[in-house]
């Protein structure tokens, strides 16, 4: 899809996910519990993947998915993160 159009926003709008602890406080911690297969929630591993894809990631549900680990893994990559939960002001 990225070769035929211009940008590729992933829009994340599912239902609510639980709230996740601990935080992911590092990069080098977010890479640990891939590479382990720690159960991430869905909007993390969708996070992540758009991180790494180089799309932009709007988060429009209230969950918390932008810890320091991923949103310093998306300063690092170039990467675009917005949003928390659109319904609420």
């Amino acid at each position: 899809m990225k070769a035929k159009v211009d940008k590729v926003v992933l829009l994340w709008t599912a239902n609510n996910e639980m709230f996740y602890l601990p935080e992911v406080k590092t990069v080098d911690e977010l890479h640990d519990r891939v590479a382990r297969n720690v159960a991430l929630p869905s909007s993390v591993v969708y996070c992540i993947a758009a991180i790494e894809e180089g799309v932009l990631y709007l988060n429009g549900s209230p969950q918390n998915t932008f810890h320091p680990g991923i949103v310093q893994y998306a300063k690092e990559k170039g990467a675009f993160l917005g949003g928390s939960d659109f319904k609420s002001g």
